[in-house]
C-alpha cells in the first residue's frame, strides 16, 4: 500500500494491485461514439501534467472514464 496525503485526509492505495486490474482488463472502455465520449477521449489528453501525475502515482488511467468521475 501507498500512502497519499491530501491536505488533512490520507489516503492508502495499492497501485500494484490498480496496475494489474487495467492489465488483465485490456479492451477499450470508451466504446460509444457520441460526441460527449467523443470529445472525453480528447480532453483527457490535455490535463495538465500534475493530474497525469497524480493518476499515475495512484495507478489509474485516466482514459478509463469510470475513473475521473
Amino acid at each position: 500500500m501507498t500512502e497519499f496525503v491530501f491536505g488533512s485526509c490520507c489516503l492508502a492505495v495499492d497501485t500494484e494491485a490498480n496496475r494489474a486490474w487495467y492489465a488483465s482488463h485490456p479492451l477499450p472502455w470508451v466504446t460509444c461514439g457520441c460526441a460527449g465520449c467523443r470529445n472525453f477521449l480528447q480532453a483527457v489528453k490535455l490535463m495538465p501534467p500534475a493530474v497525469t501525475a497524480l493518476f499515475g502515482a495512484l495507478g489509474l488511467d485516466p482514459e478509463k472514464s469510470g475513473e475521473t468521475c
